[in-house]
């Protein structure tokens, strides 16, 4: 039996600082380090009876930095719920997500809708931080942000967050241009990471019997 999942694919457009790595630890390979194969992590997140879709992060070279993997609230363990009551609150459930970044870590995420705002905790597998995201105004996006959010041409904002953890702080904006979704990612002194884009895909996988 074969399952049919919608993927998201997020391309990186322009002003990527972010380096990829060059000895292909995660890119195309399993945990056997067979090539051209999902991650065990998140492939056995898209096999899962949780699974709802998918998402590829791609750097300008066409190299993956991150599988995103949308599930259930059953998902994703019950001690990252409990964490996520602690570390950001209690809310109106918005989505879950198991990921696996270019560094190889596994990573599992929830976000939620706190006093009108929405909340997000990533959590390694060791249980350690990576990130807590906040919605943010737009008055809270440094100047020097604000005016490359300008900058780029026919960028319409939707809404403005901060990502913060011990090894990051980054801004992103998301909108469209045109009918596309986009995102701004920002470092905290509002200078330019990338500029990124979501675009449709399908993956046809085959589900285990």
């Amino acid at each position: 039996m074969k399952h049919t999942l919608a993927f998201m694919v997020s391309a990186c457009l322009a002003a990527c600082s972010t380096p990829s790595r060059s000895d292909g630890s995660m890119q195309g390979r399993s945990g056997d380090g067979s090539p051209n194969r999902i991650p065990e992590f998140p492939m056995k997140a898209l096999q899962s009876p949780h699974v709802m879709r998918g998402k590829l992060y791609l750097a300008a070279d066409g190299k993956v930095e991150k599988y995103t993997v949308y599930v259930t609230k059953d998902g994703v363990p019950a001690w990252v719920h409990e964490m996520a009551d602690e570390k950001i609150g209690k809310g109106e459930p918005h989505s879950f997500e198991v990921e696996q970044y270019d560094d190889g870590s596994n990573v599992y995420e929830v976000k939620r809708k706190v006093g009108g705002k929405l909340m997000e905790l990533s959590v390694r597998t060791d249980r350690s931080i990576k990130y807590i995201e906040r919605q943010l105004e737009e008055k809270d996006i440094p100047e020097a942000g604000r005016a490359v959010i300008k900058s780029v041409a026919n960028f319409m904002p939707e809404g403005y967050f901060i990502k913060e953890g011990p090894a990051m702080a980054e801004y992103q904006i998301r909108g469209k241009i045109g009918e596309l979704q986009h995102r701004i990612r920002l470092r905290k002194d509002g200078s330019l990471v990338a500029v990124q884009k979501f675009l449709p895909a399908t993956f046809e996988i085959a589900v285990p019997r």
